[in-house]
């Protein structure tokens, strides 16, 4: 992970213009972890609120808290670039399915979601647009490099899209992810993508990140420290998973409705590898307020190219 929010503070609600303005948040927030923890193998950046609240993960037995889950449907289909947005009466927008988004990969023992979220985001977005081979960007560039997060310590996303915007975005073959945070060095090297910023969501609204989604993919933050999270497999969560906190950031790359429940789900992308969930995945329902594992608590941020 590498997310925390301690204050009960968020940026106020994005009027509605300003998907075209590429907005950012004023608000003055932190995010930080104070230790990390080993759980189930994955790396937890956890921090014990003003509330007080124990944050500990105990074991999970709440086999009913997911339904089955149904992807026959990913299949990738034949579109010229840019690819169009999905319509807006549409009950299923899914960028990984359309062949947009990049594979899954590990952040290891570095509480640097963040830098992974924002990275797969801007991945999904500039292939959404220009097509071609995808690219496959640095986080160790936003790790060492973005001074308003706190590298292997915890940062938030839209930090890296205003770092990126100005400095560039370099490959991940020529500044490697060591898992450590070191000195920035990226005098010697060239930029391989050059974001032109990002555009802010509304929070608290499913609606709102489904119309983020219909342009591109996102960076949402959610609790979890959840069993139900931890220890997930297939299907949609829609219980058992509510948070009135976050800790972790991942990407958002569609949503859908399961064929067998018929239950609306926002589909995630996570950075714990590929055999964590499903196939580094999951599923999490449509849900008023901070949304199931919190999705909806927290702006979503849409890189832009």
């Amino acid at each position: 992970m590498g997310i925390h929010h301690d204050k009960g503070e968020r940026p106020e609600q994005v009027p509605e213009h300003a998907e075209s303005g590429l907005a950012q948040t004023s608000a003055s927030v932190q995010f930080d972890a104070d230790y990390t923890e080993e759980v189930n193998g994955y790396t937890v950046g956890v921090k014990i609120g003003e509330s007080g609240s124990n944050n500990n993960v105990v074991p999970d037995d709440s086999s009913n808290d997911v339904v089955p889950d149904d992807s026959s449907n990913d299949v990738v289909p034949d579109e010229s670039f840019p690819l169009t947005p999905c319509s807006e009466t549409a009950t299923t927008c899914d960028w990984k399915a359309r062949g947009a988004v990049s594979p899954v990969v590990s952040q290891g023992g570095c509480g640097s979601c963040w830098a992974f979220a924002a990275a797969a985001s801007a991945e999904a977005n500039y292939y959404i647009k220009h097509g071609g081979n995808f690219l496959d960007l640095s986080e160790q560039q936003s790790v060492d490099c973005v001074t308003a997060s706190n590298g292997c310590g915890g940062g938030h996303s839209n930090y890296a899209f205003d770092y990126h915007k100005t400095a560039g975005w370099v490959s991940e073959a020529d500044y490697p992810y060591s898992g450590t945070q070191g000195t920035c060095q990226t005098a010697s090297k060239t930029a391989t993508a050059n974001p032109i910023g990002h555009t802010v969501f509304n929070y608290e609204s499913p609606d709102e990140l489904k119309r983020a989604l219909r342009q591109g993919t996102t960076t949402v933050y959610i609790w979890a420290s959840d069993p139900v999270f931890m220890q997930y497999t297939s299907g949609v969560v829609t219980s058992d998973c509510t948070s009135n906190d976050i800790n972790h950031a991942v990407t958002a790359v569609g949503y859908g409705v399961d064929a067998g429940t018929n239950t609306p789900y926002f589909l995630l992308k996570n950075s714990w590898g590929s055999n964590w969930g499903a196939n580094g995945y999951i599923k999490v329902g449509q849900a008023p307020g901070n949304g199931v594992c919190g999705v909806t608590y927290w702006n979503p941020f849409r890189a832009e190219f």
